[in-house]
């Protein structure tokens, strides 16, 4: 461990290290009057490229600002600001034997759309424009790659996107909001070759949300190319390969001042899904059930581990803005035809006790809409009613061959189909309204009706019986959620904002389910009284708030009470354009799920989840802490963050092994566990420099991850502490190469180690090592991308690699018509490596751990064609 950290250190400090000397380059910015401007955006370049940015900076609110650059005899340093003539300077410092340079700056107005150019200015401030002209990319290529191309953000798969560390959620075209919620759809259907300028606007704020003047929030904003602009523009890609696979995906967008529509639709079976569980309604995922929750996950998360996966990705976004309301809506419909192989090996500490092969297959939809509508009642007078409905069936079905070992060896074979059905339906409306600069007084209104059902069969025979065994379950959850509240803010400075509420929330809870013949029926129904005090403010480097809301939890026909404090608070502190640290804490309690206290849930006919106890009216509470510092020197190609969090979970319910009856059924039983723990620790640093006369362009990237948590559980009625730690170290190289036939070279190399214990014996270990070589190129006419790869997995019992290829790329027949190829696992889906495994993971639960291997390894080969219209 102190090897690992020693050297964790030194790589950092490689990394993070300055090698060439520097000058600085200082000075003012003013307008003609000689007033200071602040905000401006000042950028140092090659002055033979633009491709090499030297150095980035912002002027202070005095106008001042000071840009170091490294050795260079002669650059170009350009000086924007929204509303004034851009300004372009040579700085030669090979005329000077001094390190310092002073260059002043008086900038002009731009005199052209000056009435529009200063509303603008007023609206937006704190606008960073993000230079996409320097970036190798092609003009099909998506704004995901536009973005993770670009210093300073961080984007994931699920479609998150945080600047600088700071999160965000709109993503706005020609000014209107578009994509709410709705990132990730942007990422992978707005193209670079549509983007005209792109931003960041720290301090956006929408005109129909009414609050206090400081309070702002970040967004993306895409300014569109003119000819994108107030007209329909239409795209269709098609494409079909080896073994069937196919892919057929259409793109429609209108973009204008006043009306904005969206839509996209992609039915493939190479695994591509375009809408997330983030685009869900934030009350959907508040109140909804688990089973909801679960349900739909299937059709929202991207899972490669398929063997077959037929899906329907189809989403209508429509926006509309006029004077004094705006509304809009979103549309989704999901469909999905999956299949799934895995191998489940089920052992004790010491012996195997039974080994599976499993093939599940899943068929169904899910539709969701949204409807909203915003409008100004009077000036500082704003109300907001939205609509959300969902609904979600689908059928699974699930063969499994199964070798017992205890008590007695045998063969089992089983045959189950589930059949789940959804329907949920939330409102809720929001006023608010702003008496004066001081007092700001808000009510909203909220209902959720869920009902969610499942009927479940199994068909069981085992070898050494002629008897065929079924079992049937039924489960229905009928849940309903009335919110309503009203607050009185008052604003002392743009520090300190202060607020007080009242919080009303009833719930009903139902539940019927039935094992067989035998029911169970279980009802809650509770209401919840809250005072809640806010504390809140936004200035120019500081942001947080704190949120106290003492609540009283009464459980109708019961005489029990609960009370309990929910405290969230977070904090936000920008110690430079380029830095910041954050800091949040969130302390909340909760009931468990009626479905934790059924007395028998069956998950196969030989696996069953037993409840001893009625845990309905126990309070659960949950503790999260989080720090993050950021930081991003977009001109350098310099970034380094690190996080740490922590998780305390007191009075949790987790299913215990706790015997094998005669028939071979093993029984898990939901125990109460009094506290789990887990903290997360991660560090992220890179450098970029630029060598050469050409000016290619290397990057280093070093990232770790190291986790642990611990907890009580149970084996063989004896209390013992179960450990789990993982350690992730993961490093890439790139090279961007200028004047040369191939755009980009990287290689990536990540390992991580994950470890169990009982009491600090070790249970269980595995090591996964990956590697891929990626390599990119882009003529006018040509494009292509090829990734080598090579995973190697070792666990306790077993080892394996695999060696595969990606190859995707596009021929641009014409501007608007190309010829592309995609392809996954190439070396896989021709046998040439006939290794079908894709993962391995361990479950834990109690004395018995389950190693679940994926073997669903499958790829594809498909030619297409891509035409805008």
């Amino acid at each position: 461990m102190k090897l690992r950290l020693a050297l964790s250190y030194i790589l950092f400090s490689f990394f993070l290290s300055t090698y060439a000397q520097e000058y600085t380059i200082e000075g003012t910015v003013s307008d003609p009057s000689g007033t200071a401007l602040s905000g401006v955006n000042l950028i140092v370049y090659s002055a033979d490229t633009e491709n090499a940015i030297l150095s980035y900076g912002i002027s202070d609110d005095q106008g001042v600002y000071t840009l170091s650059v490294e050795n260079r005899a002669i650059v170009a340093l350009e000086v924007s600001y929204l509303g004034y003539k851009t300004v372009r300077k040579e700085i030669n410092f090979s005329a000077t034997s001094k390190n310092v340079m002073s260059q002043d700056f008086v900038l002009e107005k731009d005199l052209v759309n000056l009435e529009t150019v200063a509303i603008v200015v007023k609206k937006y401030k704190d606008t960073v424009r993000i230079k996409t002209d320097s970036l190798r990319l092609s003009k099909n290529a998506s704004l995901r790659d536009v973005l993770n191309k670009s210093d300073g953000f961080d984007i994931n798969d699920d479609g998150y996107i945080a600047f600088n560390g700071v999160p965000i959620t709109k993503v706005l075209i020609n000014k209107k909001e578009v994509f709410v919620n709705q990132n990730s759809i942007a990422l992978d259907n707005i193209d670079y070759g549509i983007i005209d300028n792109l931003q960041v606007i720290n301090n956006y704020k929408d005109r129909f949300d009414v609050d206090f003047s400081n309070f702002t929030e970040p967004v993306i904003n895409i300014d569109t190319k003119k000819e994108f602009r107030g007209v329909l523009k239409f795209t269709a890609e098609t494409g079909y390969g080896y073994k069937n696979s196919f892919l057929a995906k259409g793109r429609a967008m209108f973009f204008s001042d006043n009306f904005n529509a969206f839509l996209t639709q992609n039915t493939n079976n190479i695994f591509e899904k375009d809408f997330k569980f983030k685009n869900i309604s934030s009350s959907f995922k508040k109140y909804t059930s688990q089973f909801f929750r679960q349900n739909v996950s299937s059709f929202l998360n991207n899972q490669e581990r398929l063997k077959k996966d037929i899906t329907n990705n189809t989403s209508l976004t429509i926006r509309k803005e006029a004077t004094h309301y705006k509304t809009g809506g979103v549309i989704y419909f999901n469909y999905i035809d999956q299949l799934k192989n895995e191998l489940i090996n089920t052992k004790d500490i010491n012996n195997t006790i039974r080994e599976e092969t499993l093939e599940n297959s899943a068929i169904g939809n899910l539709s969701f809409a949204n409807f909203y509508i915003n409008a100004k009642l009077l000036k500082n007078t704003s109300i907001r009613y939205e609509l959300n409905g969902g609904n979600t069936n689908k059928t699974d079905r699930r063969g499994i061959t199964t070798t017992v070992y205890i008590p007695n060896q045998d063969l089992i074979d089983e045959r189950n189909k589930k059949d789940a059905d959804a329907f949920i339906t939330s409102n809720e409306v929001k006023i608010r309204s702003l008496f004066n600069d001081r007092f700001l007084l808000y009510s909203n209104f909220s209902s959720l009706n869920e009902l969610s059902e499942s009927d479940y069969s199994i068909i069981n025979s085992q070898q050494s019986s002629s008897t065929i065994r079924r079992l049937s379950q039924y489960i229905k959850d009928d849940n309903r959620f009335t919110t309503a509240e009203i607050g009185l803010d008052y604003k002392s400075s743009k520090l300190l904002t202060g607020g007080v509420g009242f919080l009303y929330l009833n719930t009903s809870e139902k539940n019927n389910s039935s094992l067989n013949t035998n029911p169970f029926y279980t009802e809650r129904r509770t209401n919840n009284y809250s005072i809640t005090s806010i504390l809140r403010g936004q200035g120019k480097r500081l942001e947080y708030s704190l949120q106290v809301s003492p609540t009283i939890k009464k459980i109708k026909n019961t005489d029990i009470q609960r009370e309990y404090v929910p405290i969230t608070t977070s904090l936000l502190y920008k110690i430079s354009p380029n830095k910041n640290i954050s800091a949040s804490y969130t302390d909340n309690s909760f009931l468990n799920e009626l479905s934790l206290s059924l007395d028998t849930i069956a998950t196969s006919f030989n696996t069953r989840v037993t409840s001893a106890e009625n845990f309905n009216l126990l309070l659960n509470r949950n503790r999260v802490m989080q720090l993050q510092y950021s930081y991003s020197n977009i001109a350098k190609s310099k970034f380094l963050s690190s996080s740490v969090s922590h998780t305390i979970d007191d009075n949790f319910i987790q299913p215990i092994f706790d015997r094998i009856d005669e028939n071979t059924i093993i029984f898990y039983n939901n125990t109460l566990l009094k506290r789990r723990n887990h903290t997360s620790l991660s560090l992220g640093a890179g450098k970029g420099f630029y060598f050469s006369k050409n000016y290619h362009k290397i990057s280093f990237d070093l990232r770790t991850k190291y986790s642990f948590s611990d907890a009580p559980t149970i084996i063989q009625d004896t209390n013992v502490t179960y450990k789990d730690n993982t350690a992730i170290i993961s490093a890439n190289i790139s090279l961007e190469p200028q004047n040369f036939f191939l755009d980009d070279i990287s290689i990536t190399s990540s390992a991580s180690k994950n470890s169990s214990f009982f009491d600090d014996e070790l249970s269980f270990e595995q090591k996964i090592i990956t590697n891929n070589l990626l390599i990119s190129s882009e003529t006018k006419k040509l494009e292509y991308e090829l990734i080598f790869f090579w995973d190697y997995y070792d666990t306790s019992t077993d080892s394996f690699h695999r060696t595969d290829i990606d190859f995707n790329s596009r021929y641009n027949l014409t501007k608007k018509t190309s010829l592309f190829i995609k392809s996954k696992s190439i070396l896989n889906l021709l046998k040439i490596t006939p290794n079908n495994i894709n993962s391995i993971q361990t479950e834990t639960n109690g004395a018995l751990r389950q190693e679940v291997i994926n073997t669903s390894l499958s790829g594809y080969f498909l030619f297409g064609i891509t035409h805008k219209f």
